[in-house]
């Protein structure tokens, strides 16, 4: 199998291939979401029945009107072979083949354990119990030790001026590149996990860019809560302030963490690919 869209006959590969499938989730408000792919996939995997004669046919039953309507795209607009062909000379002149390494035999790509598993590289933050006392008496509605040792925790995750292991996390995720050689499903599974790149249709972050965006959105959160915990040290400085604060004062301090927190909720969910921002 080639990584080259075949223009003879029609196919979800060689139109996902040349970004026609891309371009299509764009036209229907759900850029980037490899949404038609995935949905013409599952249709013509699990859709169509036999209907006498040695035939099949799908089972327009089973599907909702966004699905059928897709499928209708691809049936009308797609499919047939004259358009086919149109489409083909329209996108092809674009299209830019996966540049890979060859394969080398015996090659450490993986670090593995000595159990055939690959080693996660795993990093001690050396993250402690906090040795204070557990406000057991409820004295105290916020101490000013145990907000500074948690802070001192989200130092040793995100450091305010350092990569830690959120940003290497991220650092890493952005050096992913799988070699698929000449086999085009794992071409498409390639631009599923790292997205297209100087293709006509470059609407696919791919999952690696969407995770690393997650985690910058963490990052960022962290880093809010890092500087709202001393705000709060800073303006609540006595034991009697802290005595003092309520529940909605540390809201209104923190309301930006809490808001970022919310949001990490709908990251990337299937059901907020056409709504937009949560």
């Amino acid at each position: 199998m080639s990584t080259t869209p075949q223009r003879e006959v029609p196919s979800l590969e060689s139109a996902g291939l040349l970004g026609i499938l891309a371009q299509h989730d764009a036209a229907i408000g759900k850029a980037g979401s490899d949404w038609t792919s995935t949905t013409l996939h599952m249709m013509f995997q699990t859709g169509f029945r036999h209907v006498g004669g040695g035939t099949t046919a799908l089972d327009r039953g089973r599907f909702n009107a966004e699905e059928l309507a897709v499928y209708d795209w691809w049936a009308t607009d797609v499919q047939p072979k004259a358009k086919w062909h149109a489409l083909f000379d329209r996108y092809f002149p674009s299209y830019k083949a996966i540049e890979y390494s060859a394969y080398r035999f015996g090659a450490d790509y993986v670090t593995f354990d000595g159990t055939g598993v690959p080693k996660p590289d795993v990093v001690d933050l050396n993250l402690a119990v906090y040795p204070g006392g557990d406000n057991s008496g409820r004295d105290l509605a916020v101490s000013t030790a145990a907000l500074k040792y948690f802070a001192s925790h989200l130092e040793a995750i995100v450091p305010p001026n350092g990569e830690g292991v959120i940003g290497a996390a991220i650092r890493r995720l952005g050096g992913i590149n799988p070699r698929p050689g000449g086999f085009a499903v794992a071409e498409e599974f390639r631009r599923k996990l790292v997205g297209t790149k100087g293709e006509a249709a470059d609407v696919n972050a791919g999952m690696s860019k969407d995770v690393a965006a997650l985690l910058e959105t963490v990052r960022h959160t962290l880093l809010s809560m890092h500087a709202g915990l001393y705000e709060v040290i800073r303006l609540y400085d006595t034991a009697e302030e802290f005595n003092a604060m309520t529940t909605a004062d540390l809201d209104g301090v923190m309301n930006e963490t809490w808001s970022q927190i919310k949001a990490l909720d709908t990251h990337g969910r299937y059901d907020r690919l056409d709504k937009g921002p949560a």
